[in-house]
């Protein structure tokens, strides 16, 4: 049996193009036995289709008499320079043995083997979790990567208390000074535990005395100048 053309060049370069852009196929069908999930074929195909059409690479899935009585599914990935590359796979009949009519058997075990074939040809990997794959517009699966966090919004509290925190490195508090101040104006020396609006009050007060803080130097400064003028 052949198993490829006499040159591969061309589709191998092409093949490599299409597997980088290829997707997971879903496991979103369930076996009614094992219980287990897995990528039917249709699945794999989505996962296949785009990449290999955008690189001109096509599979043919066959069949072919081994002229012993077997049968064999032959699947083809070609390219549109006429180099190819194939595999084969013997299909099994046991199915029949169970109850099962030659023909069920036969069709159940080329469904089987199409998607092994098919992913194993193109190098399609099946995705274990189905929640980070979707199925787009039915001819394309593309993982969804997480939606990157969204900012927390800000926390007006806190806010408050950095504004105030920061007014009072300004006026240059110690720390008997700090904790004096805030239980004067909001009965506790841990700024946590007061509400927003005592906190934007006492905000506004710091403000002011910062204010005033700063006139009274720019005014020292200018009778210093006056003083030193004279």
């Amino acid at each position: 049996m052949d198993n490829q053309s006499e040159n591969i060049g061309a589709l191998a370069g092409a093949l490599a193009k299409a597997q980088g852009s290829l997707n997971a196929a879903l496991k979103d069908s369930k076996n009614p036995h094992l219980k287990n999930k897995y990528a039917d074929l249709a699945s794999i195909w989505n996962a296949a289709r785009e990449p290999l059409a955008a690189n001109e690479l096509a599979v043919i899935q066959t069949t072919d008499d081994s002229g012993d009585g077997g049968q064999y599914l032959v699947t083809t990935l070609a390219h549109s320079s006429g180099e190819w590359i194939k595999g084969y796979l013997r299909i099994g009949t046991e199915g029949a043995n169970k109850g099962v009519n030659l023909n069920q058997a036969l069709g159940s075990s080329i469904s089987y083997m199409r998607r092994y074939a098919l992913a194993a040809i193109v190098g399609v990997i099946q995705d274990d979790d189905d929640g980070n794959a979707s199925s787009g517009n039915g001819n394309t699966q593309q993982r969804q990567q997480a939606p990157p966090p969204r900012p927390k919004a800000p926390d007006e509290k806190q806010e408050i208390i950095t504004s105030i925190q920061k007014g009072e490195d300004l006026l240059d508090l110690n720390e008997f000074e700090r904790n004096n101040s805030r239980i004067k104006h909001l009965g506790s020396a841990k700024l946590t535990e007061s509400n927003i609006d005592g906190l934007k009050t006492f905000k506004s007060h710091l403000l002011t005395k910062y204010k005033d803080q700063q006139t009274k130097l720019a005014t020292a400064s200018m009778d210093g100048e006056m003083v030193r003028a004279n």
